[in-house]
């Protein structure tokens, strides 16, 4: 199953406190296209969300990206459809990164009933997201934990989760088949076929800085 990683202005991992302050033209216009081709159109069967807040709310805690955007405007709906988090993304939504979330268990409720369907995490790096404090505390509704746990099943069932081993030809995968000669020679093709060479045409480069203009100049 094919997953799209961090839609949205992601930061890399540090730091956790980035937020992103982006108008709404920039972020229909640029940064959510290419997720958009990935969810409406080539139809990814999950999507991760990412560590770095977007105009002051953590990407993972977003209601406007991943139930207006992602579920309502792109109808991003099948029933195995799910959002996964960054790792340890909701752990960010704490005091000590974005002050989002005052608890672990405030920060899981904020995660799941803004459309997050499961999170990841390094159990090295606590404290963990506490699920079953936001659902003791009534943070977390039932039918928001239901509705996610079907979303995960859906997906599971789809891989092949569930069906006898014979019949599951990933199963048989081992370390050995990681990294072969043929996976590094697919990706140093990729990486060579992905290059793209400026003409240097009439000289233009380097460029003259002496006689700088506020407008940049426009290559060839």
């Amino acid at each position: 199953m094919s997953r799209p990683s961090s839609p949205a202005c992601r930061a890399t991992r540090p730091p956790a406190s980035f937020d992103a302050v982006v108008g709404l033209q920039d972020l229909s216009e640029y940064y959510l296209p290419p997720f958009q081709q990935c969810a409406r159109d080539s139809k990814a069967g999950s999507i991760m969300c990412s560590y770095n807040a977007l105009n002051g709310t953590p990407a993972c805690a977003s209601a406007y990206l991943m139930r207006d955007i992602l579920r309502d405007h792109w109808r991003w709906t099948d029933d195995h459809n799910y959002v996964t988090s960054d790792c340890n993304a909701v752990q960010d939504f704490l005091p000590e990164h974005q002050n989002f979330s005052r608890t672990p268990a405030e920060a899981a409720a904020a995660a799941y009933e803004a459309g997050t369907d499961t999170v990841c995490e390094v159990a090295a790096y606590p404290p963990l997201t506490d699920v079953v404090g936001a659902y003791n505390q009534s943070l977390l509704s039932e039918d928001t934990v239901d509705t996610a746990l079907k979303r995960l099943y859906e997906g599971l069932a789809r891989a092949g989760y569930f069906d006898p081993a014979e019949k599951d030809p990933y199963r048989s995968l081992a370390w050995s088949d990681v990294n072969t000669p043929e996976a590094q020679s697919l990706a140093r093709q990729a990486a060579t076929d992905g290059i793209v060479l400026l003409k240097n045409a009439d000289t233009t480069l380097p460029l003259d800085l002496t006689n700088r203009t506020r407008h940049p100049p426009v290559l060839p």
